[in-house]
């Protein structure tokens, strides 16, 4: 009788250690999809602000454009120029308000 009761403790101490360890298993699973997850919509985050960055920042190279100064009338030079310093304050604006979901290194290339 000792000999049956052994051997079903034992089975019950195997079956208690596979249960936790599918559990374990799981739970890193979950861990992995979770950390991919957020991955991914970090990426989508960065490419998102990249592509908005670089959108903002092309307009202000071509409002500097000499070109398109000449087309100012000499009068409206200095609202032309402010709206340019505007939209430089938007982009430093866009970089600050996004510096805590980017990488150092898209921050360091915003700013």
């Amino acid at each position: 009788m000792s000999v049956d009761n052994g051997a079903a403790t034992g089975q019950s101490v195997l079956a208690r250690i596979a249960k936790r360890n599918q559990d374990r298993q799981a739970k890193e699973q979950k861990r992995k999809l979770a950390i991919a997850r957020e991955q991914e919509i970090a990426g989508e985050s960065v490419s998102d602000f990249t592509a908005k960055l670089t959108k903002m920042r092309l307009k202000v190279e071509s409002s500097l454009d000499p070109k398109e100064i000449k087309k100012v009338k000499k009068v409206d030079l200095p609202q032309y120029f402010d709206a340019v310093v505007s939209a430089i304050c938007d982009i430093q604006r866009y970089a600050a308000d996004s510096y805590f979901f980017l990488p150092p290194y898209e921050v360091q290339q915003a700013l």
